[in-house]
């Protein structure tokens, strides 16, 4: 606050300072209601208004205007339209100073219902006169302002030239424009004036065979008005002629009638108020327009700060969105505030206007970014909680639309901003071929170096148009094998066990994919490959019990579902085949349930392998005893618990002894537990064949024989 009465001080003081070096003879302008007399006035009279041939057609127009003001105020022909502009104008500049010279007597800081409804009745005079001009030379954003600005500036040339005219003025009818040429026609100008009007065809809004004020007329008027602006100021006020509309117009607030607490003003406080200190712009206009700009510029400051401070949550996404929509309002509030209600013409306006424009689409374009990255992170939270459970039809359809949702977002957002810039270039006055042009340059860009860019964004809508990868997805794109985290326009993200890999797009959709995610009832599951390889001695008793354990622990484990097990010869090589499919995991969980598979696929294996086994008995074994052997055996291994005799036979006479091949089946649960009991039973099969006097002998050699 301190520092805000500061530069309020210091700029009071500029203002009267500068009054000084600024048109100080513009005091003339706060007080020219009251000193423009006729006794001014210096310069020969013409014939005047009322002897000129249209002025019975004139009081006809200026009176169907005062009594309804309804139909449009340009005509089907050049007389029309210039004596709609000039009765509109007149009885505008008649009720405005009525109001302000006798209304303001009345008691009270706001005008009564009645005076409203008159203000009301000669703003829209006024803006239907505005209407006929063609102001298309002007930016956008100021085309309202100027074309305001320009009428009551025409009304003035009008005012000079009707009245001082030493000629009768002779304005064509519709049934006078057969007699002019095809030009003339199409475009009329005022004898002796810059003065032209232009019949429409139809395009910019224009109504089709209607004559308007034309373009080259409305950016010459300022021109133009300069030249004869103190001879028309220093007419004598009657009906039609109205000296003081421009410095009423621009010296106080409001379109025409300026407030009544400020037309209740002492006529010396009016007096300071409209000095002219810089250009055109009173020290009322420029004390309110800097405390404007001045309360603009700290809250905006403090919005900025306060977005900065903001931490990533849900909350903080609200504030954010919050924060970046006050500025719009309040920008566009105070361009009006300025262009509208202070009144702000010329240059000052259009500087004025053209920042405050700026201003305004950049705060659009922030709060167009916020909205859509909330968006996409609100819905990514709504998709957090649903995938808590990990299961049902709802969590199945997020998660397809997850990697719909952050680039559609981003792409609205984009194509929101790039309108919002291209109406910001036609609200500056750019001319539409070079928006058109500027609209080019994208393109342009491709053409010279973005064309693996747009490759990568089409491939990146084919995808998302196939939904072959989605995120969350168990994958392999090419060499690379991991879980896709994210599904862009341009590239992928896939989360490899080394680390996360950015795939462009064009390259995973001309590669070989291969997704291991499968779709099991409501459950989004992934497989689970192993391949080991296996002995080749294994005979096919074993290799049938190596496909029942691995099924039977799959199928006991409530981890893994779907499993298939085979095995695979391929040449000299024989591998074991395991498949099966476990729930959507990351990388740490993904390999802990491989290396939980594989870790027991080699327990597993390695039991198979010691399930069958060879016993050699010495040449001295009677006959008696080798018939008796397979029942020794099997007696031995029906005595151990968790082990089951499955045969033995007299496989082969070898070398120094007699084989026997027994298979056993040992359900234990754990491989050591198997290793304890086989250790059991190759201790038991010693004892008992010394009881039976059956000798092993030494050295033996085992032959892996088929069952």
């Amino acid at each position: 606050m301190k520092n805000f009465k500061k530069y309020f001080i210091i700029f009071i003081c500029f203002a009267f300072l500068s009054s000084g070096f600024f048109n100080i003879s513009s005091i003339q302008a706060g007080g020219s209601k009251n000193k423009t007399t006729l006794e001014n006035i210096s310069f020969p009279y013409g014939i005047g208004l009322s002897s000129q041939p249209f002025f019975d057609d004139l009081e006809k127009n200026y009176e169907k205007w005062k009594n309804n003001p309804i139909a449009p105020g340009t005509g089907k022909s050049p007389k029309e339209t210039i004596l709609n502009f000039y009765s509109l104008m007149s009885l505008a500049g008649d009720i405005e100073n009525n109001i302000y010279y006798y209304g303001k007597k009345k008691p009270g800081l706001f005008w009564d219902k009645e005076t409203k409804k008159k203000i009301k009745k000669g703003e829209a005079c006024f803006i239907k006169a505005a209407h006929t001009l063609d102001g298309s030379s002007f930016a956008k954003s100021v085309r309202e302002h100027l074309s305001d600005e320009a009428a009551v500036e025409l009304k003035h040339i009008f005012d000079y030239i009707f009245n001082s005219s030493k000629n009768e003025i002779i304005l064509p009818d519709y049934k006078d424009l057969n007699a002019l040429n095809e030009y003339e026609q199409k475009e009329w100008k005022l004898p002796n004036s810059k003065i032209s009007l232009i019949r429409s065809d139809g395009e910019d809004g224009f109504v089709s065979g209607q004559y308007y004020f034309s373009d080259y007329t409305v950016r010459n008027i300022r021109y133009a008005f300069k030249k004869i602006e103190y001879e028309a100021e220093s007419l004598p006020k009657n009906k039609y002629t109205t000296p003081h509309f421009y410095l009423d117009f621009i010296h106080t607030p409001g379109l025409l009638v300026p407030p009544k607490w400020y037309a209740s003003l002492p006529d010396k406080v009016h007096e300071f108020f409209e000095i002219e200190i810089i250009g055109n712009q009173t020290i009322f206009q420029i004390v309110f327009a800097f405390i404007t700009v001045l309360l603009y510029s700290i809250i905006v400051i403090k919005i900025s700060n306060a977005i900065k401070k903001l931490n990533i949550s849900v909350k903080s996404d609200y504030l954010r969105i919050y924060y970046a929509f006050i500025p719009i309002p309040l920008t566009k509030v105070s361009e009006l505030f300025i262009d509208k209600f202070l009144n702000f013409t010329g240059n000052t306006l259009i500087f004025f206007t053209f920042i405050f424009e700026i201003l305004f689409y950049f705060s659009l374009v922030i709060f167009t970014i916020f909205l859509f990255e909330f968006i996409g992170n609100n819905f990514f939270n709504k998709l957090q909680k649903v995938s808590s459970t990990r299961s049902g039809n709802k969590y199945i359809d997020l998660l397809r639309l997850k990697t719909f949702v952050r680039p559609i977002c981003r792409a609205s957002s984009t194509i929101i901003c790039t309108i919002l810039i291209y109406n910001l270039l036609l609200s500056l006055g750019v001319p539409t071929n070079a928006v058109l042009a500027l609209s080019a340059v994208p393109g342009l860009a491709i053409g010279l170096g973005a064309s693996k860019l747009l490759g990568n964004l089409i491939s990146g809508l084919a995808m998302q148009a196939d939904q072959h990868l989605n995120v969350g997805n168990f994958c392999r794109v090419g060499d690379t094998l991991g879980y896709v985290k994210r599904v862009g326009l341009r590239s992928i993200d896939i989360q490899a066990f080394e680390g996360c890999v950015t795939i462009p797009n064009a390259f995973a959709e001309g590669t070989n994919v291969i997704n291991y995610t499968s779709l099991e009832g409501d459950l989004i599951k992934q497989s689970l490959n192993l391949k080991i390889d296996i002995d080749n001695t294994f005979s096919p008793w074993q290799k049938k019990e190596l496909i029942r354990f691995c099924q039977k622990f799959l199928n006991d484990d409530k981890c893994f579902s779907n499993p298939i097990v085979s095995i695979e010869k391929e040449g000299s090589k024989t591998t074991l085949i395991i498949y099966a499919l476990i729930l959507n995991k990351d990388w740490e969980e993904f390999l802990q349930l491989r290396d939980k598979l594989s870790l027991k696929t080699s327990e597993i294996i390695g039991q198979v392998s010691l399930s069958r086994f060879v016993v050699g008995v010495s040449y001295d074994t009677t006959s008696k005893q080798l018939a008796e052997i397979p029942e020794l055996i099997k007696e031995i291994v029906n005595e151990i618990d968790d082990l089951e005799y499955n045969g033995c036979k007299f496989s082969q006479i070898n070398q120094f002894s007699y084989d026997f091949v027994v298979c056993i089946v040992g359900e234990l649960g754990t491989y050591s537990n198997f290793l304890k009991t086989y250790d059991n039973l190759n201790k038991s099969l010693i004892a008992k064949f010394a009881e039976k006097n059956i000798k092993i002998p030494f050295p033996t050699t085992t032959f892996d024989q088929k069952n």
